[in-house]
């Protein structure tokens, strides 16, 4: 499947335990910039958990929630996740 993606990030938040030191849970928001249609992304963004080298790793680690978030290459950059507040 091809797409034009002018850029990419992935935002993590984990929920920590403390006895013994581990990441109990993550969430994952992947925020793409592109005029590609909405539709052809959510596609793309579907086939990651099957085929994506870094959703197999973390799922098998821990329960793994995924959000996908789109910006045209005209938009301002996406709010990001911030550990006390949550998302801004």
């Amino acid at each position: 499947m091809r797409v034009s993606i002018q850029d990419a990030y992935v935002e993590l938040q984990g929920e920590r335990q403390d006895q013994p030191p581990l990441l109990t849970h993550v969430t994952c928001l992947l925020v793409l910039v592109s005029a590609a249609p909405r539709n052809r992304l959510e596609t793309l963004f579907d086939l990651a958990p099957k085929w994506g080298t870094v959703t197999n790793t973390l799922a098998r680690g821990v329960p793994l929630d995924m959000e996908l978030a789109v910006q045209t290459p005209d938009m301002e950059q996406h709010k990001t996740i911030d550990e006390t507040d949550g998302i801004r």
